[in-house]
């Protein structure tokens, strides 16, 4: 607490890796974190994720919903949580999920949370802040194709956020200075599902496989519309290459889609 106004940014240290996440000024009742995996892409994406109770003097209870990429509901739990207390879930031990799960979790709560994602994707591990609501527009500012040398990469993920509504999602990929590079047509994503994007794969005519660009223009932005809210989660991968993210290193790459 303050009599200013401030910001706050967490750093977690686990093992090796560094992690960072923004502090949250206040909670909401729901959470989601579109970005979760269990043994997935041949067994090392993995993910845990952790919900505080922001109510300093009444205990949460909150029900978190797994949905598969399609949307579907996979399975439900149901926890409490002490006045102000965090509590962890490590994604593999829950029994509900089978092994190979990839998609997403809805935490609703009658009492404010925050809740944070953490990815674990070989020995790389990341966090990412749960959201609380989508919006018709979203901007993710870093992104890479092949850039520097070759080893820096990029994906992206989105989520509809609506319970019964179909979105319609299209993405525009602009280069460092502002130009469209190219556009993906809209798209449709079912309700609650997630759709994983791994840049390298998209060229300029909406299909796979982008033309390598020169210097000026390896860094890009991505900016997406649709017709129900949704969220973005963005998945940039610097140095050593690392598998896609929504596909296993030895299975065949999907057929060409709209993300955003």
């Amino acid at each position: 607490q303050s009599d200013r106004n401030v910001v706050t940014i967490g750093r977690p240290h686990i093992g090796e890796e560094i992690t960072s996440y923004n502090g949250f000024p206040s909670g909401a009742l729901t959470a989601h974190l579109p970005m979760l995996f269990k043994g997935a892409f041949g067994g090392s994406y993995d993910s845990a994720f952790y919900v505080q109770n922001l109510d300093p003097a009444q205990t949460a209870s909150i029900t978190i919903d797994f949905h598969d990429t399609e949307g579907v509901l996979t399975c439900s739990l149901g926890d409490t949580i002490a006045p102000l207390a965090s509590k962890g879930y490590w994604v593999p031990s829950q029994t509900c999920l089978p092994e190979g799960w990839v998609g997403a979790a809805v935490v609703t709560s009658d009492r404010p949370v925050a809740a944070i994602g953490r990815p674990h994707i070989g020995a790389q591990v990341m966090t990412y802040n749960g959201i609380s609501s989508g919006d018709l527009n979203t901007y993710l500012p870093m992104l890479f194709k092949n850039a520097f040398g070759g080893s820096y990469d990029s994906a992206f993920y989105v989520q509809n956020l609506e319970d019964n509504l179909t979105a319609d999602v299209s993405v525009q990929f602009y280069d460092i200075a502002g130009t469209l590079t190219c556009t993906q047509p809209a798209a449709p994503l079912a309700p609650l599902a997630v759709r994983g994007t791994w840049v390298p794969d998209e060229d300029r005519s909406g299909n796979r496989s982008w033309r390598r660009p020169g210097p000026a223009a390896r860094s890009r932005t991505a900016r997406g519309t649709r017709r129900a809210p949704r969220s973005v989660r963005p998945h940039p991968h610097g140095g050593a290459p690392r598998f896609p993210p929504w596909r296993a290193a030895s299975a065949p790459a999907p057929a060409p889609a709209a993300h955003g």
